[in-house]
Parts: C-alpha cells; sequence; structure tokens
C-alpha cells in the first residue's frame, strides 16, 4: 500500500490503526485487513448547504436571463 499511495509506511500503519480504533476494519494477522462496516454518514455542514441553495438560485436567475437573452436576440 505505500508504494502504490506513494506513503511512507509508517503513514500507512497509522492509518490502519486509526481505522481499527474506529471499528471500521480488522486485522488478522495471518489473513489481513478487512472492513467490518462503512464509515457513518456525516452531518452536511450547514454552511455547504446555504452555499449550495444560494448557487442553485443564481443558475436558475442565470438560466432566465439567458433565456431573454436569447430571445432579443432572436427579435420581434
Amino acid at each position: 500500500m505505500a508504494a502504490e499511495y506513494r506513503s511512507a509506511t509508517e503513514t500507512i500503519r497509522n492509518a490502519l490503526r486509526k481505522l481499527r480504533d474506529e471499528g471500521l476494519v480488522a486485522t488478522q494477522s495471518t489473513r489481513g485487513t478487512f472492513v467490518l462496516r462503512a464509515p457513518a454518514e456525516t452531518e452536511p455542514d450547514p454552511d455547504v448547504v446555504r452555499l449550495e441553495s444560494a448557487l442553485r438560485d443564481v443558475l436558475q436567475r442565470l438560466d432566465k436571463v439567458e433565456d431573454r437573452l436569447a430571445g432579443l436576440e432572436r427579435g420581434p
């Protein structure tokens, strides 16, 4: 893994230790490391949710402006 991810061996060991401590993986000395469960979903950051909503609003307004501009370019 260290070679594949271009990381120090100790970094891989620390990462696996943390995953083991969180109950996400189990290591068996003769068989390897196995995923036990997927990490729990985290609550979305309220600031990100607010920004996504604002961005959707801006994109909708931009679509309307583009539609009006296309109508003006076509003429009466």
